[in-house]
């Protein structure tokens, strides 16, 4: 197989929430500074609309989708 090499990371949690309170089994979707998807665990939200997962350091955006029938609406942020 070879040798798999991982990239420092950083840890990121939060809660989301929508109009409704708590957003459960939101999507979250990380990209890097390219614009390249950034593979994550852990990136949906519990039915309390927490999540908590690990990212490379650096710059990268978040992309945040409301599940199916919430009212929310899907949300980008970028951070680092």
């Amino acid at each position: 197989l070879g040798t798999i090499t991982l990239a420092a990371g950083v840890a990121v949690t939060g809660t989301i929430t929508g109009p409704q309170g708590p957003e459960a089994s939101a999507n979250l979707n990380f990209f890097d500074a390219n614009g390249v998807e950034i593979v994550t665990s852990g990136d949906h939200t519990d039915a309390a609309g927490h999540y908590a997962t690990f990212v490379p350091a650096g710059t990268w955006r978040v992309d945040v989708e409301s599940a199916e029938g919430s009212r929310g609406r899907s949300a980008s942020v970028t951070g680092s």
